[in-house]
């Protein structure tokens, strides 16, 4: 019998059409899978260029809530367009007393079983045909999206903003 995830995160990448001089942004949504309440935190291999609004919460029982994920401006376009950077959303059971507030909390306990979920950061160059992207602004061909989603967990890379 599999078990089922705390929570679902819809899409699974950050694609982000890059424009030079412009902050850039990409929604994230997750969803409360469980019958509990769940906490989370988002981290990333790059807390200089990336974001996130919220960074950590508790969601209800299920609950939807849209992170957005921001990148820094940019002052040029990379020349390969290639990226290693990556968004984690960690997420453990939580109890019905905790807040976005404490969520922190969670997470600085050794002894949890936490659950992660690897969102790799994808650049769409800005000449990229429009029908790659779908109203989201995520790409939507599925063989691209194969070939750059990573589920391997490297929490060992992964900061949130506050250096945890």
């Amino acid at each position: 019998m599999s078990m089922q995830k705390l929570l679902d995160i819809d899409p699974q990448q950050a694609a982000f059409r890059l424009k030079v001089g412009r902050q850039l942004s990409r929604r994230i949504k997750i969803s409360n899978n469980s019958q509990g309440h769940v906490a989370f935190k988002v981290m990333t291999t790059n807390v200089d260029k990336y974001f996130s609004q919220p960074n950590a919460g508790v969601l209800s029982p299920g609950e939807c809530l849209e992170i957005t994920v921001i990148m820094q401006t940019l002052t040029e376009i990379p020349s390969n367009m290639e990226c290693n950077d990556e968004f984690l959303i960690r997420s453990v059971v939580a109890t019905p007393l905790h807040t976005p507030e404490t969520a922190h909390e969670l997470f600085s306990e050794g002894t949890r079983a936490f659950e992660d979920c690897n969102l790799k950061v994808v650049y769409v160059s800005p000449n990229a045909a429009a029908s790659q992207l779908n109203q989201d602004g995520n790409l939507t061909r599925p063989w691209f999206l194969a070939l750059k989603f990573s589920g391997i967990t490297r929490p060992e890379k992964m900061r949130g903003r506050d250096g945890d």
